[in-house]
């Protein structure tokens, strides 16, 4: 992936052949029009046909130690009420449609 302008790729690329992914980090102050700025910039550009048809990049370095994601799905993937529906369950606080509430973080989980 090349950066958009003035966005630095923080080097943790890690493109395989089924999971396109990236982490870029906005150069300060790191504004929400920052972030808007670059999803134009990488929703203008079309996905490779070669890859999988959908992109997910990791941006860091939003304002007061933020990050925030950029998803790019080709509509062949999925219908818009599908893609309601994904982002619903990825956003939601229970382990599944319908289940328990997942634990509240504690903020001193450390990957294992």
């Amino acid at each position: 992936m090349t950066a958009a302008a003035g966005v630095e790729p923080t080097g943790r690329d890690t493109h395989s052949t089924w999971l396109p992914r990236t982490a870029i980090r906005l150069p300060e102050p790191g504004t929400l029009r920052q972030l808007l700025d670059l999803a134009g910039q990488l929703t203008s550009r079309p996905l490779d046909p070669n890859r999988p048809q959908w992109e997910a990049v990791l941006v860091e370095g939003l304002e007061g130690g933020g990050a925030g994601y950029l998803l790019k799905i080709h509509h062949a993937m999925s219908d818009g009420l599908g893609m309601v529906q994904l982002l619903g369950m990825a956003h939601s606080e229970t382990a599944a449609p319908g289940g328990a509430r997942l634990p509240a973080a504690t903020g001193d989980s450390q990957p294992g």
